[in-house]
């Protein structure tokens, strides 16, 4: 059980429910009703750490579930020199706003404006679904409406945009960059802005690059001005997807190979399409490539085998989707091969996660109309990270972060060379071995009867 002290002045029309990232040492949170500014400020383990605040509308909770329109605000800063960190939120509506900060590992993307998306959401989606006594198809649709974004792009704005992409890159004068993370940089962002273009009006294509040169090499806060021109706030919301933007330009940034493009485009019609859609978008997918009748209910379907029916089908679209890319995309390949090795250096200060991790805690506190003390309640760790340890789970997705969690909290192992065998058996000393690794029920005095146990193998604890 984790427990903080708070020290909170709010008068009883403002009330928050909060959620402390285990780390954070102390907070403190204070309204002023004269700007109607609430201003929240505590310390992170690391200087200059990245931070982030999550704030919901009125009235919802993180103990339910979050849907893309229940986020009012989301950001994130670094901490300074001394580890401190404050946020200022505006709000004018008297009632109970329910707020969540995360400590961030150092390579975390930078986000200002952006609603977060988890694989632990589509598990979340698929229990609820089965623990439904119905269990239909409209049960499924509503839970897929409730718990992701509308990604709305579709086969035919993706085809313009791999199509207009590949003729832009194939006009890029190699003699204009001088390293190959600039490069990379401003491949990523055209590569945004030609989503962000297909969102806002398909008719342009990618017609405005020309136009979106003289951003390049700009910093972040100019970048989003320009992107307020295409019908974004400056702060990078609006009905453009930011998610896939920031994420694109972050796997790209990292990694710029003709097969990394080709996925991350992809990726953005596949799997948000399919694990990120609302039911109307994805129904004909599945309807063609498994031949479903999704008018009947899915009694008889287990939850690992829904887990493999979305995971099969995104494989038979992506195979569908990414035809032609060679050819698009072979020039950005050579010119990558032909520069010298550049390694960026990692953001985020002194400080901050090796793995890109955070670590959250849940917990609710009720702020009273006079000054007190107000104690933040239990918590159950969770462990997430952004650090890809095996380079084999391209096929198992939605077991992706589970499986890099297991194995950065050392509980589960690789077999070599980066490779982790999604579908190799576990034999019962891997299993054995997992299981007090995970209860922690190592004891250096236990003894084992067993007459084929080697005394020194490495499965013994």
């Amino acid at each position: 059980m984790i427990k903080r002290i708070v020290s909170l002045c709010l008068a009883s029309l403002m009330l928050f429910s909060s959620v402390y990232a285990v780390s954070i040492d102390t907070q403190k949170t204070d309204y002023d009703f004269d700007t109607k500014i609430c201003h929240i400020e505590g310390v992170t383990t690391y200087k200059n750490q990245p931070v982030k605040l999550e704030v919901l509308k009125k009235n919802k909770s993180f103990d339910n579930s979050i849907t893309f329109d229940d986020v009012i605000y989301i950001n994130q800063i670094n901490s300074d020199e001394n580890k401190k960190f404050s946020f200022d939120v505006y709000e004018d509506e008297a009632g109970i706003f329910s707020y969540r900060i995360t400590e961030l590992g150092s390579d975390e993307v930078k986000i200002s404006g952006f609603v977060t998306y988890t694989d632990e959401t589509v598990d979340d989606a698929i229990k609820a679904y089965y623990e439904n006594e119905a269990r239909t198809t409209s049960d499924l649709k509503k839970l897929i409406d409730d718990y992701y974004p509308k990604f709305n792009i579709d086969y035919t704005k993706y085809k313009e945009l791999e199509q207009n992409l590949g003729e832009y890159l194939g006009k890029i004068n190699s003699a204009t960059y001088t390293d190959a993370q600039s490069f990379k940089d401003d491949v990523a962002l055209e590569i945004a802005l030609g989503i962000i273009n297909l969102e806002t009006d398909t008719s342009k294509k990618l017609g405005y690059i020309d136009e979106y040169k003289i951003i390049l090499g700009l910093d972040e806060d100019e970048i989003y001005d320009e992107f307020s021109k295409l019908g974004l706030n400056e702060d990078g919301t609006g009905e453009v997807d930011s998610v896939a933007k920031e994420k694109i330009i972050s796997n790209i940034r990292n990694d710029l190979t003709k097969e990394n493009i080709a996925s991350q485009i992809k990726n953005y019609y596949v799997l948000y399409k399919i694990e990120g859609a609302v039911w109307s978008d994805i129904k004909g997918i599945v309807n063609t490539y498994l031949d479903l009748d999704l008018t009947d209910t899915l009694k008889n379907i287990t939850n690992a085998q829904v887990k493999d029916t979305m995971s099969y089908i995104k494989k038979q679209v992506e195979d569908k989707v990414i035809t032609n890319t060679d050819d698009i995309l072979s020039y950005v390949v050579s010119y990558v091969q032909s520069l010298p090795v550049y390694t960026p250096s990692k953001g985020g200060g002194g400080g901050g996660s090796s793995k890109g991790g955070y670590v959250v805690s849940g917990g609710n506190v009720t702020i009273p109309s006079t000054n007190n003390e107000q104690i933040v309640s239990d918590s159950i760790p969770y462990i997430n990270t952004n650090t890809s340890y095996f380079n084999d789970l391209d096929n198992v997705l939605w077991a992706k972060d589970a499986i890099e969690n297991l194995y950065a909290a050392k509980i589960v192992n690789g077999v070599g060379d980066k490779t982790f065998n999604p579908n190799g058996n576990v034999k019962r000393e891997e299993y054995i071995k997992m299981l007090v690794s995970m209860l922690k029920l190592e004891d250096s005095n236990a003894q084992s009867s067993f007459e084929d146990v080697d005394k020194n193998a490495w499965y013994i604890i």
